[in-house]
């Protein structure tokens, strides 16, 4: 399962839980400083 949040939707301090917690992998996705604007954040459970 895949869920997209989008930008700033989750502070630094809500990844760190969610890391530590839940276990989930975060994958942050900016390409280039032009498409900064869209990136998200991509959570899968293994």
């Amino acid at each position: 399962m895949t869920v997209v949040t989008p930008p700033a939707a989750l502070t630094m301090q809500e990844i760190y839980d969610r890391l530590v917690d839940k276990n989930d992998l975060f994958i942050v996705d900016v390409r280039n400083e032009e498409e900064f604007a869209t990136w998200h954040i991509e959570t899968a459970r293994g």
